[in-house]
């Protein structure tokens, strides 16, 4: 590779380095291979067209350029027809008049030791940017300038006249016995007969000289967009290439007894295999497999899950764009297997905890570094949907929050503390250092709801899953939380029958879950639950483990004025109130969490739920402030008796009591 400066770009127009970047060229790469921008006159003395263009320079085994019979060099061109209005556009490409054809050698690779070396491999396109292209990434390739650029009829220095066209004289050079030789041109030779035939009789001309010609089939994309090797390069990669390089076929194919030379394109569509390497060359940067979870498609800012009838209906648009007829059943179901093999990533690979995805970019969690891009290998499930900004402020938040807890300081900075719990990944592969859920309780309108659907908000509605009762009962409603920040439920009520599986999902310990369409699998779901309610939630008998779980923070403040466009003027605070929880430290916030019970309010709204949960207990403390030595069984379960039927509850039996 050449050291670039800044006179070796001097005779390449802005316009032309683009056209070469966008084959995957770089700059330094651009100088090496020598192409050059020409003004009207400059190409009529170059090519004999007075058309300004970028001139592609052809050049032999030794780098040395083929020359005209006026001993110029030979050149060809791409001319800029948008620059002169008073010619009808016409041709892509132009070569010289009356000089036939030549074999595009690229300048980014040793053509002399190549050509001795029957073991290496040769790619064949059409044009000079598809080889530089493949050339570059160590695949040498001959280009051509067009499909039947392979001959011409034009006599070198010392030939007679000739009558009819014969292969390319300066392919001689190449030694082609045993030589595996890959004939790659754009995507859709399927559509073009005459394309097909202009392949297939080159394809006799190698073997005629012993080489193994090899048809190598690119795919459309999904939209039809046809991918010429470079395009295809650029998009999907040098690997993706090499694979379908792979299951290129033999060009020729040897039919009946009389063994009949047919050309492989003319018998059959591709292997059920070929068609899920080529659907896997274009959908691998899109569409991602999670076992046991499903189909994930990439949304250029974070992955999204799918189901397996949205992925199909992809892969029936991609297989619409190359033209293949047979659609049975059992083909889909071979392509799909394969696909979900060659496209999956495991478990362990997603959601990863260090980082966090706004619409503006990606945040390192560590180190507080921001980068201003995303990223489809850090498979982050998650977006919060709005911009991440350190300068953003929140008053009207903040002025909410004081009126909201009644100007309580240390309730403030609990919702704060809570706010960045939701908000942070949590590990999928340990315990939660905070086991911990939290309780908004208090009357209609006092602020609990619009905390709530801050919190909503702030984590992206797309990361919310359900946290009601009938969530913890079952494999199928704890498959609902996969891929969740957050479990809410915004009007709890019913009676919470499995205390532990909510302690579980609160603690992140292991859990059973199904997803519809895949089998069942335990995992540590990490998400934070967060209910809202204004009575409190019945729980069976037993529940310790849930009270130490629980933190409760009472809403008894009802505002003076009805703000009804709050709401709305809360979402467009996200990215300060975002900034605003940010700016608790990790080990802050912890420490509010998990002391939250030194809050007089939180303590008082514990009590009140423990004995609303516990009549027994507040039958105890109603009736025997201060105990009673002395008092039979009966005698106290008869106090308690009429004690519930004074104050609406239902008593437990005699048994349950003691």
């Amino acid at each position: 590779m050449v050291a670039l400066n800044d006179s070796t770009l001097l005779n390449l127009k802005p316009a032309h380095i683009k056209d070469l970047e966008s084959s995957g060229l770089i700059k330094e790469q651009m100088a090496l291979v020598g192409h050059f921008s020409v003004r009207k006159q400059q190409a009529q003395d170059h090519i004999g067209y007075a058309l300004a263009g970028l001139i592609f320079v052809y050049s032999d085994l030794d780098g040395e350029p083929y020359l005209k019979s006026d001993g110029k060099p030979f050149y060809r061109i791409k001319p800029d027809w948008e620059e002169d209005s008073k010619t009808q556009k016409s041709p892509k490409y132009l070569s010289p008049r009356g000089q036939g054809n030549r074999p595009y050698f690229s300048r980014a690779v040793n053509w002399n030791l190549i050509a001795k070396r029957p073991e290496v491999d040769l790619f064949e396109v059409e044009g000079e940017k598809k080889s530089d292209c493949l050339c570059f990434h160590g695949q040498p390739t001959i280009g051509f300038s067009g499909v039947s650029g392979w001959v011409d009829k034009t006599p070198r220095p010392g030939e007679p006249k000739l009558e009819n066209s014969r292969s390319l004289p300066e392919l001689d050079v190449i030694k082609w016995r045993k030589r595996k030789v890959y004939q790659c041109y754009d995507s859709d030779i399927i559509e073009k007969l005459p394309v097909q035939d202009a392949l297939f009789q080159r394809a006799l001309d190698l073997h005629s000289k012993g080489a193994h010609p090899y048809l190598m089939l690119l795919p459309n994309e999904t939209d039809g967009s046809k991918n010429g090797p470079d395009d295809f390069v650029v998009r999907h990669g040098i690997e993706a290439f090499r694979v379908l390089t792979r299951a290129a076929q033999h060009s020729i194919i040897w039919k009946g007894k009389s063994k009949e030379k047919q050309s492989v394109l003319n018998l059959f569509e591709p292997s059920s295999h070929c068609k899920a390497l080529m659907a896997w060359s274009v959908l691998k940067e899109t569409w991602a497999f999670r076992p046991s979870v499903g189909w994930y498609e990439w949304q250029c800012t974070h992955w999204k899950l799918r189901t397996p009838e949205e992925f199909e209906q992809i892969l029936t648009q991609f297989m619409d764009a190359q033209n293949w007829i047979e659609r049975s059943s059992g083909l889909i179901t071979s392509v799909v297997r394969e696909l979900r093999s060659r496209l999956l990533v495991r478990d362990k690979e997603w959601s990863p905890v260090d980082k966090l995805v706004f619409l503006n970019g990606t945040l390192f969690i560590a180190s507080g570094q921001f980068n201003q891009a995303h990223n489809p290998l850090d498979r982050i499930t998650k977006i919060r949907p709005y911009n991440f900004d350190l300068s953003a402020k929140c008053p009207i938040w903040l002025k909410f929050l004081n009126e909201a807890t009644g100007g309580d300081r240390h309730v403030v900075e609990l919702i704060q503390a809570w706010l960045l719990y939701a908000i942070l990944p949590k590990p999928k592969d340990r315990k939660a250092e905070i086991e911990k859920s939290l309780d908004l309780f208090g009357p209609k309108r006092t602020g609990k709801g619009t905390v709530l659907e801050v919190s909503i908000q702030l984590v992206g509605p797309e990361n919310i899953g359900p946290a009601s009762p009938e969530t913890f009962k079952s494999a199928v409603g704890l498959g609902q939380l996969i891929d969740k920040d957050l479990a809410v439920d915004t009007d709890s009520s019913g009676f919470l029958e499995n205390i532990g599986a909510y302690n579980k999902v609160v603690s992140n310990e292991p859990v059973e879950v199904k997803k519809l369409y895949c089998d069942s699998y335990t995992t540590r779901l990490g998400v934070a639950v967060v209910r809202a309610y204004n009575s409190f939630i019945p729980v069976p008998d037993g529940s310790e483990g849930l009270d130490r779980r629980l933190t409760v923070i009472p809403f008894r403040h009802q505002p003076k004025i009805i703000d009804v466009e709050l709401g709305e003027k809360l979402r467009t605070e996200l990215p300060g109130i975002f900034t605003w929880a940010w700016s608790v430290s990790t080990a802050e916030m912890k420490r509010r969490i998990l002391w939250a019970g030194s809050i007089n309010a939180v303590a008082e709204a514990s009590i009140e739920r423990f004995e609303s949960n516990n009549p027994e207990f507040r039958f105890l403390s109603e009736v025997f402030p201060y105990g009673r030595e002395g008092i039979k069984a009966g005698d106290l379960y008869q106090s308690y008796n009429t004690w519930c039927r004074d104050n609406n509850h239902q008593p437990k039996s005699q048994v349950k009591f003691r």
